[in-house]
């Protein structure tokens, strides 16, 4: 991306990030027919790995913690990274120089990866909602 188009892109991304955020704090998605639901929960009856991921930033946003590892604990392991993969394509300093090595390195991606289809078999199997009604 060429330095004269990157101010542009950020303030672009910051603002709708903000926006986004303003709107899961006000909207409830589990009572909402503004938000999009699952597909592939609509249509499988399964959950996919995202599923939830909705209901637990706006959990977030309003404080509840708790409720938000409920819905999907999984998005507490992911958004690190993501916020990592999108501080190292917006800068260009040192340090995301630095840390671009690690953020696209193939263990990483690997890694993440397989997380994130295992949390997916977990998460639609008796163990997992035995847990949930033990928390």
């Amino acid at each position: 991306m060429k330095q004269s188009n990157r101010k542009p892109t950020l303030i672009l991304i910051v603002t709708v990030g903000l926006l986004l955020i303003c709107v899961y704090w006000a909207i409830d998605p589990e009572n909402s027919y503004f938000v999009p639901k699952c597909a592939f929960k609509m249509m499988t009856g399964y959950d996919c790995p995202s599923c939830g991921s909705q209901r637990a930033i706006h959990a977030l946003l309003n404080g509840d913690v708790v409720k938000a590892v409920k819905f999907n604990p999984f998005i507490f392991l992911i958004a690190p990274y993501l916020l990592i993969l999108f501080y190292v394509m917006l800068s260009t300093n040192i340090f995301a120089q630095r840390i671009r090595y690690y953020a696209y390195n193939r263990i990483t991606i690997i890694v993440y990866l397989l997380l994130y289809f295992l949390w997916w078999i977990l998460r639609n199997t008796p163990l997992w909602h035995n847990v949930l009604n033990s928390i």
